[in-house]
């Protein structure tokens, strides 16, 4: 769980760089709890009089008092109170007609508490994109074999409907049917962000000096990327069960086919079982300068689910140390391997599941890992894929 530690916020320096009417409008809602902590808010004419050094102290180390509506505006503002986040705030909210002063200069917290005060929509929204981070496991879908079809356009009205789809089944498994369902453009596609409920918990509290307890639903999120050129969706959830929900609904969102992508496998590990050390060739990708393999897993059969796993620093050149040849006994189920990329120290880790699933680092080198899953044949090419019928026009891609 995430801990309240608003770095701006608790600067005095920083708070000094936020115009002082903008502040006090931002915090006189809950000025009982301010003046009852022993600060006083001065009057909108004389916001300039406001004790920055106090308030910074105060949410710095705040009480159990403290309004929830002000650690959550505090918590929203101060992570987008940087030049990025103030670089993502701005478009949105000139475009939605925010008022701002051009002939006064604004730090990116001013800015951050502008657009909370104008709209806090605009933050929340922008925040999802801000912090968002390309999942490492991914479950991969594509278009079935003789499926074809046409990427339809994303509206608010079709995104609404695939919310609602969701929040259904999230309501019938112990989950609110609240869901909240936002998209942004992509070079190669579409991301998604979907937020929802978790099954109601308690935990432990601390209040006024004895152990308490808090009942709450817990937020969660899931994420499910579409790659336009492949024609395949890849969807991140803890929740295993949700991943056939999201495969339906986003093929009906996006091909108006709910059994638009298939569970036909698109990771294979069979490589390794017919090349061996040749499965780990990598010079024919520029970017990467050595693969190990370093663990996998292996079904047995039998009806007692039996399975090994082996590791080792480098499972190659430890079988040649055994005498020892590669050969699998039994349904290889899942494979890591460690990478290093030209020009890093350091090593990555990328783990491929027999079947629909892989986990890796999806930053700026995962081209070079993709290119050397497909060299190797550890991603299967079909002919559903890209070169199905599926059309294509830059209308379909503009975002509403």
């Amino acid at each position: 769980m995430a801990t309240f530690n608003p770095k701006h916020f608790t600067d005095a320096d920083v708070l000094r760089t936020i115009h002082p009417e903008h502040l006090c409008k931002l915090i006189e809602p809950h000025a009982t709890y301010f003046g009852d902590r022993g600060l006083s808010l001065p009057s909108a004419r004389q916001a300039a009089t406001l004790d920055v050094d106090r308030l910074a102290h105060l949410l710095e180390s705040p009480d159990d008092a403290i309004p929830q509506e002000l650690l959550n505006a505090i918590g929203y503002i101060d992570e987008m109170a940087t030049e990025r986040g103030m670089d993502s705030l701005l478009p949105k909210a000139i475009e939605a007609k925010m008022p701002l002063d051009p002939n006064k200069d604004h730090s990116p917290a001013d800015i951050a508490v502008q657009v909370w005060l104008f709209d806090p929509m605009i933050v929340e929204r922008e925040h999802i994109w801000f912090t968002w981070k390309p999942p490492r496991r991914m479950d991969c879908f594509r278009v079935g074999e003789k499926k074809h079809g046409k990427l339809l356009e994303i509206t608010h009205e079709r995104c609404q409907q695939a919310a609602e789809d969701i929040g259904s089944w999230l309501s019938e498994n112990n989950r609110t049917p609240f869901c909240n369902l936002a998209y942004r453009e992509t070079d190669d596609g579409f991301e998604f962000s979907i937020q929802r409920g978790d099954p109601f918990t308690r935990k432990s509290t601390i209040e006024r000096n004895s152990i308490g307890n808090v009942h709450f639903r817990p937020a969660g999120k899931d994420k499910v990327i579409f790659k336009l050129e492949d024609v395949m969706v890849m969807i991140n959830t803890p929740i295993r069960r949700a991943i056939a929900v999201y495969q339906r609904v986003f093929g009906n969102l996006l091909y108006g086919d709910p059994e638009f992508f298939t569970d036909s496998n698109i990771i294979s590990t069979r490589a390794l079982e017919e090349l061996g050390e040749g499965a780990l060739s990598c010079r024919d990708v520029d970017g990467i300068d050595e693969v190990l393999f370093v663990e996998y897993l292996v079904d047995l059969g039998g009806d007692q689910d039996a399975t090994v796993t082996y590791k080792a620093n480098d499972i190659i050149t430890d079988m040649k140390q055994r005498n020892r040849k590669l050969d699998f006994e039994g349904r290889l189920i899942s494979a890591t391997f460690r990478i290093r990329y030209r020009g890093s120290r350091y090593w990555r880790t990328l783990k491929l599941y027999d079947g629909n699933a892989t986990c890796y680092t999806r930053d700026a080198n995962a081209r070079h890992a993709e290119q050397w899953m497909r060299l190797r044949n550890f991603i299967q090419v079909t002919n559903a894929n890209a070169e199905s019928d599926v059309e294509v026009n830059d209308e379909t891609l503009a975002l509403h």
